[in-house]
């Protein structure tokens, strides 16, 4: 059997730090989303408080405030879930091509499928 060639250990490092990023990312979406979703929550709780309950509080600027807010953590919630979905395609296919890594490794050393076999 051949030693793991260098270049391919590094190759296996750089695909293995993409990886991370990209799980880095989808938790930084995740959040994203959470707090878009917050920010959704809050200004349609001040609409809704406003336009019911506390009319002495129904100025423009409160009005167009909490819609403002209430588009702004909608158009955020879109932007993070396409990122989130952009993000998990980007991880499948890298996870292919560590995949598609190990098997020209073992094929080229000669291992057969290490996948236990049950009988």
């Amino acid at each position: 059997m051949q030693p793991l060639d260098r270049s391919l250990s590094i190759d296996f490092e750089a695909i293995d730090r993409r990886i991370e990023a990209r799980q880095e990312r989808l938790e930084s979406c995740r959040q994203g989303m959470a707090l878009s979703r917050a920010a959704v929550a809050v200004s349609l709780g001040v609409l809704v408080l406003v336009l019911t309950l506390a009319t002495s509080y129904r100025t423009p600027t409160v009005v167009f405030s909490a819609f403002a807010a209430l588009v702004g953590g909608t158009v955020w919630l879109g932007a993070s879930r396409t990122s989130l979905r952009e993000t998990l395609d980007e991880l499948a296919d890298l996870d292919a091509e560590k995949s598609r890594m190990i098997d020209r490794v073992a094929a080229r050393n000669g291992w057969r499928d290490m996948t236990p076999t049950v009988h």
